[in-house]
């Protein structure tokens, strides 16, 4: 056995979550041993049909309450659910023990105490639904398993655990014990704005440019995506946090039907990026992808007029190229065929605005631009009577 097998064990949260589900998995399997035991030596002689009743009306419950309690672990503290359920368990436990040491026990006790066990542990294991785009998310919890697998040694530990976070959220956790991350990485990576694809360690890893991507992909679920490390040579953790909803809200919710209606209008938008730096091209490209937009990439004004024969329904475009102007570029493309622009730059000012205008762009953001921003940017655009400044 490995040096690193209960490397894990070293985490104080996991020793908790660890020591509490042995003991209570030992209380189970004690309770279910006690209840069998008095169904088939005490109340009946050996009926397997009566035990089979006990098993229904003790697991049952968690199939036909399924909608009520994936409600209330969305709605309710998840630590004032697990008190209410196991206190409850408790007392059943201790009921049926006074009515077995008094002699006073039944078959219909039993029962009952099964049908009530049934109904409180179905409550307190719930199931959670979340109303989401599952490519996207794979995707998302792909590359945070594969950076901790990538910057953890040999012998290391990498741990994925899901949970209730805050009401209304599920939460899932990626910790490994790797190379761990600077105060300065955190705080790109946690910062709200575009910093993350410029962390320390970007150029040679690429993670801040996957983690600006899971990012974007977390936060259009409505979610967050932070992280935590004790320092460098001390560990990762990756935690994402999405919101809940009950299955009926899954399948008929407004968010839903709005992502269904927005990727029939998307999918075959066509858009030629032009950006010169690299890292920010590539992270831009990979979220617009995951939208479903149809996506090509120019470094400069001559690689954007080479693909420029191909039809474009928009072009997102940095105003200072290293071969010439994205204002010169929009022109020359506008001279050849009918298409819609978003102007990006560095500079904002009310002048900078009228130029992107009367070059033909519809739109001009500035940098850095939050990427959900530019997805509302794309969307007035490319609407029917779509334009405007921003």
């Amino acid at each position: 056995m490995s040096e690193g097998t209960f490397r894990s064990l070293r985490n104080p949260g996991y020793r908790a979550w660890a020591a509490g589900s042995l003991v209570s998995n030992i209380g189970t399997w004690v309770q279910r041993t006690a209840q069998d035991w008095l169904v088939l030596t005490q109340l009946t002689h050996h009926n397997a049909t009566s035990l089979g009743v006990v098993m229904a009306l003790q697991f049952g419950p968690h199939i036909l309450l399924l909608p009520f309690t994936g409600s209330a672990a969305d709605r309710f503290d998840r630590r004032r659910i697990l008190v209410a359920t196991q206190s409850a368990m408790f007392v059943l436990a201790l009921a049926l023990g006074v009515l077995t040491l008094t002699g006073a026990v039944t078959l219909w006790h039993v029962y009952a105490f099964a049908l009530l066990l049934g109904c409180v542990t179905a409550f307190d294991a719930p199931h959670h639904s979340v109303v989401g785009d599952p490519v996207r998310l794979r995707q998302v919890f792909w590359n945070l398993l594969g950076n901790a697998t990538k910057f953890t040694s040999t012998g290391g530990t990498v741990t994925i655990v899901s949970s209730a976070g805050a009401v209304g959220f599920i939460q899932v956790t990626v910790s490994d014990t790797g190379i761990g991350m600077g105060h300065d990485v955190i705080d790109a990576i946690n910062s709200p704005d575009d910093a993350v694809s410029h962390t320390p360690i970007q150029s040679s890893t690429g993670l801040g440019l996957g983690l600006a991507i899971c990012r974007g992909v977390v936060a259009g679920h409505g979610g967050t995506l932070r992280a935590i490390s004790p320092g460098t040579g001390r560990g990762s953790t990756f935690i994402v946090q999405i919101p809940t909803a009950t299955p009926r809200e899954h399948s008929d919710s407004p968010s839903m039907r709005a992502q269904s209606q927005h990727d029939r209008q998307t999918r075959r938008l066509r858009i030629l990026l032009v950006e010169d730096h690299q890292d920010s091209a590539d992270m831009l490209s990979q979220l617009l992808t995951l939208h479903d937009y149809e996506m090509t990439v120019a470094r400069s004004v001559q690689e954007a007029l080479a693909v420029a024969s191909r039809e474009f329904d928009l072009l997102i475009s940095d105003i200072r190229l290293p071969d010439g102007s994205g204002l010169e570029l929009m022109r020359q493309l506008r001279a050849n065929q009918s298409i819609r622009g978003i102007a990006i730059s560095g500079f904002g000012t009310e002048e900078d605005r009228q130029r992107s205008l009367e070059a033909g762009y519809g739109m001009h953001l500035t940098k850095p631009v939050d990427f959900n921003r530019l997805l509302e940017a794309i969307e007035r655009i490319s609407a029917p009577r779509g334009g405007g400044d921003a």
